[in-house]
């Protein structure tokens, strides 16, 4: 992955300060690169987007540049299940009684 334009993304179609991308900011990301020749892809892509957006978005509807870049990496997944498991383990007991 080219870090330069995966920076460049956040600096051009997002908040440059926040490091953000709201869903218009997304879409107009995708329209604006996407091949009018391939259309299948054209479709694939914005899937693509659309879904990472759905799935890292925050409360305020935007997405990270660093959620987004664990999830890329594969890193994001590992973080999510580490605190699915941490909440797991808080709530079920170590023990439970058997009742007959």
């Amino acid at each position: 992955m080219d870090r330069v334009a995966f920076d460049e993304i956040f600096k051009m179609y997002g908040d440059p300060i926040e490091e953000t991308l709201t869903l218009q900011q997304t879409l107009t990301l995708w329209r604006n690169n996407h091949d009018l020749y391939d259309i299948f892809g054209t479709w694939l892509n914005l899937g693509k987007w659309l879904a990472a957006w759905v799935v890292l978005k925050d409360d305020s509807g935007k997405m990270r540049k660093d959620d987004l870049l664990d999830l890329i990496d594969g890193s994001y997944f590992h973080r999510v299940f580490s605190a699915e498991a941490a909440i797991k383990r808080s709530s079920t007991p170590l023990w439970s009684p058997i009742r007959l």
